[in-house]
């Protein structure tokens, strides 16, 4: 029960975002299996934002959001597996990015 209230939470509040323009995030990411799927997403991304123009550019406080697709299948050496393996990808792309300024509010989206 708590958890379908939490959800029913935050999707209220992504529409509430979604009606004023803004977006409570400074970056959005997905993870993809693969390189296909990632281009397969950004251009999905690229027609929302740029095309329809139903996803916003800005935050709540004016900064651009950051949108991006990460792919799991970067490294050959050492593929990730699962969302888990996702999920410790993004944080070490994001420390890549944004080192000790990780302050920023981040939404990340796994698919499988």
């Amino acid at each position: 029960m708590v958890l379908a209230a939490f959800h029913k939470q935050v999707v209220n509040n992504y529409t509430k975002h979604l009606a004023q323009g803004t977006f409570p995030w400074d970056v959005v990411l997905l993870t993809a299996r693969s390189k296909k799927q990632a281009e397969a997403f950004q251009k999905q991304i690229d027609y929302y934002l740029n095309v329809k123009k139903s996803i916003p550019k800005y935050t709540e406080t004016q900064n651009e959001v950051i949108y991006d697709v990460i792919s799991d299948d970067q490294d050959s050496l050492h593929p990730v597996t699962g969302p888990g393996g996702s999920a410790l990808l993004v944080m070490r792309i994001l420390h890549e990015r944004f080192g000790e300024d990780m302050h920023k509010s981040i939404s990340s989206t796994h698919k499988y």
